[in-house]
């Protein structure tokens, strides 16, 4: 069990500093018990960046369904989802890839303009962070959850992004809204850790019982970038059975018919082809 006086000598001890602008992936319940729940170790941030700094959390949802700013329940942990109701906290208006900011540039972070041109390419938050110098926290997730490369992937104009997909349309709205450069299927972002733990900005560390990951979002994006040039299919894993990954490669496929009727991938299919 861990409490405010741990949070406040450990994140400082991995890097976090007033100031930050800090994004945070999150699995709260590797933590292993936190005095104060979930608001506590929301606290414990908040203490952390300080005023002058601003904490941001992906508040991702359903493409298929109506999505409401205040309403959809965040598909990305319990940390997030209640974060995104608390006061001060904005959240942008996105079918899929909503985020949610509290701090000195939450309405930077939190724009909308950018939802009929990219899902995570220039002008999205997860290209800001990048440019604007920012932290991100892997909290008990591994780097398969870091949706800040995909911002690389559109970047790099890789073929594999699907160019529109159909969207519910947001609440009080009728009909469908176009997403553009989607990133679908499975990603083995986790295949670049052994080179990662090499560089000395990249962080490796425990809050509690949860593994954590601190890495500057601009170096992250500049070493992946480089990669990128080399193997475009720097992303994807190698598996024959992953039809997800052997879709995007242009590869048969292992099955004809997937057993996953959730399928993200089968959806878009005809979209890759």
């Amino acid at each position: 069990m861990i409490d405010a006086a741990y949070l406040s000598r450990k994140l400082p001890a991995m890097g976090i500093v007033r100031g930050d602008i800090l994004f945070v992936h999150s699995a709260f319940s590797a933590v292993g018990g936190m005095e104060g729940g979930v608001d506590g170790f929301i606290d414990g941030l908040l203490q952390a960046v300080g005023p002058e700094g601003t904490l941001i959390f992906p508040t991702f949802t359903s493409y298929t369904q109506p999505f409401s700013r205040g309403g959809s329940p965040s598909n990305t942990g319990i940390l997030s989802d209640v974060f995104r109701k608390r006061p001060g906290v904005v959240r942008t208006l996105h079918p899929s890839h909503s985020i949610a900011a509290i701090g000195r540039q939450a309405k930077y972070f939190a724009q909308d303009e950018w939802i009929l041109n990219t899902t995570c390419g220039a002008g999205t938050c997860y290209m800001r962070l990048s440019e604007q110098g920012a932290k991100v926290m892997m909290l008990g997730v591994d780097l398969n959850r870091c949706t800040m490369l995909h911002a690389c992937e559109d970047m790099a104009d890789l073929n594999y992004l699907v160019p529109e997909v159909k969207a519910a349309a947001p609440e009080g709205q009728t009909g469908k809204m176009i997403m553009k450069r989607f990133p679908p299927g499975h990603r083995a972002f986790i295949h670049l850790m052994e080179t990662l733990r090499c560089e000395t900005w990249f962080t490796v560390g425990y809050i509690g019982e949860a593994r954590t990951l601190i890495f500057p979002a601009a170096e992250m994006y500049d070493f992946c970038m480089e990669k990128l040039k080399d193997d475009p299919f720097l992303f994807l894993c190698e598996n024959a059975s992953c039809n997800s990954c052997m879709l995007m490669r242009a590869r048969p496929i292992s099955a004809a018919v997937c057993p996953d009727r959730h399928c993200e991938v089968c959806a878009f299919t005809k979209e890759l082809q």
